[in-house]
């Protein structure tokens, strides 16, 4: 949550609503990576990093081209429809581009309308509140929220229909985004009676 709502065109609300994962050129362009390295050269790299080396000299001397960034050619129709308040509004803005013929914005929609609407409108208030947090604030809201979904009914029924039964048909609960009430996603934010995450040399 906290690099997600910092990222232009919107993108991190766009990555976070539909869980897509992107490649290593656009995050570059987008300024979540400085350096792209082969997976096959991890050990050769932290070798090189135990025995002294500079971290900047290791890393260009093991750099390899970025990628090319295909997600970003989506860019502007991105900060558009996903700079909506409501989870609402961006799935409006993303048919009204898909009622257009844009393929993108409908697959868009898809994914969101696949996923649990709790889920979903936690997600957005998480961005929404952590783009203006430090980043130990910004772990401590996630600490949060994962406590509370992890009581929820939608986090099993979840794995239930993906690595479980397998069916792939979710029942969430509730099964609209008009279901989720403004109190309900309000509770995934409020601080814990005990176990508040902490850090060292921090106090609770």
């Amino acid at each position: 949550t906290y690099v997600l709502p910092r990222l232009p065109w919107r993108t991190g609300y766009y990555l976070g609503l539909t869980g897509k994962r992107i490649g290593r050129g656009s995050a570059a362009v987008l300024g979540i990576v400085t350096h792209s390295v082969a997976g096959a050269r991890f050990d050769a790299i932290l070798d090189a990093l135990a025995a002294g080396g500079a971290p900047h000299r290791v890393l260009i001397s093991e750099a390899v081209p970025h990628d090319e960034a295909p997600e970003l050619a989506h860019a502007g129709t991105i900060a558009q429809c996903f700079g909506g308040e409501t989870v609402e509004a961006i799935l409006a803005a993303l048919d009204d581009f898909a009622a257009k013929g844009a393929a993108f914005a409908a697959e868009a929609a898809a994914e969101i309308r696949a996923k649990s609407p709790t889920s979903l409108k936690v997600t957005l208030e998480a961005l929404r509140r952590a783009r203006d947090l430090e980043f130990e604030d910004a772990l401590k809201l996630e600490y949060r929220i994962c406590r509370r979904i992890i009581q929820g009914h939608d986090f099993y029924e979840g794995i239930r229909a993906q690595v479980i039964d397998k069916d792939r048909n979710p029942r969430w609960q509730p099964d609209t985004l008009s279901g989720v009430s403004t109190e309900t996603v309000a509770a995934h934010f409020v601080e814990l009676d005990r176990n508040e995450l902490t850090f060292d040399g921090a106090t609770p």
